[in-house]
């Protein structure tokens, strides 16, 4: 069973692969952030203070975080805060 899921989801991957690629390169929404999605985002620099990191992937979730930020900012003023996000309006936003 595990082998006909592994088949199937391969098989809609390699047919929905093209797709995905000419719509990244007609939009470019994709391609914006990716090197960071992969795992190329550049150290910060928090001064040697503890991170309290914060993940949102929308602009709702990022809305919705903005209290629990704050909270966060007013009871560990010493920690550097960081909010990342997945969606290129979403990191607009944070």
């Amino acid at each position: 069973m595990y082998f006909l899921y592994s088949l199937l989801l391969t098989l809609g991957l390699c047919a929905l692969l093209p797709f995905f690629l000419l719509a990244a390169l007609r939009h470019g929404k994709y391609l914006t952030g990716l090197g960071g999605r992969l795992g190329g985002v550049e150290p910060l620099d928090t001064g040697g203070r503890p991170v309290i990191w914060l993940h949102c992937v929308s602009v709702g979730e990022a809305q919705a975080a903005r209290p629990l930020a704050q909270a966060l900012r007013s009871r560990y003023p010493s920690h550097a805060l960081v909010v990342s996000t997945t969606t290129l309006t979403g990191q607009q936003l944070a």
